[in-house]
């Protein structure tokens, strides 16, 4: 499949120790996404733009990480002309952390899961990802 345009990733978190998250628009060839995780220690739920796998954190929630059974969905929408992407990360249905990109968006790339550290007590469970119309969950 090809994923153009507003994109999403959602799924369900299940237990603890973080080393999850969403990405949209990932390229595995060029090794970049945008990824909504927890920050540093889980301290926050967290806005990256990676670049060959180095991440630049874009915008930090400042509250606690996610915790067992909290829904966490990443969007990303283009503006009309691709010079710019709005990234928003929800929690729950909640938006808790955005960001624009506007230097070298990526407006193209897949939606998936991002797995990292320790993952013995951490599940994303009931994933979906793809495209959607503007205006429309």
């Amino acid at each position: 499949n090809t994923y153009g345009g507003a994109q999403f990733a959602q799924d369900t978190l299940t237990g603890t120790g973080g080393g999850g998250g969403l990405v949209i628009y990932s390229s595995t060839a060029a090794f970049t996404d945008y990824l909504c995780t927890d920050g540093p220690g889980g301290a926050d739920l967290s806005i990256y733009k990676e670049v060959e796998h180095t991440p630049t954190l874009l915008n930090a929630e400042g509250s606690p990480g996610w915790t067992s059974g909290e829904v966490l969905r990443l969007e990303g929408v283009p503006n009309i002309t691709a010079t710019s992407v709005v990234l928003t990360c929800y929690r729950n249905g909640v938006a808790a952390a955005s960001a624009t990109d506007s230097s070298s968006p990526y407006v193209s790339g897949d939606p998936g899961i991002y797995a990292f550290g320790n993952l013995t007590n951490m599940l994303q469970t009931n994933w979906s990802g793809g495209s959607f119309k503007r205006g429309q969950p």
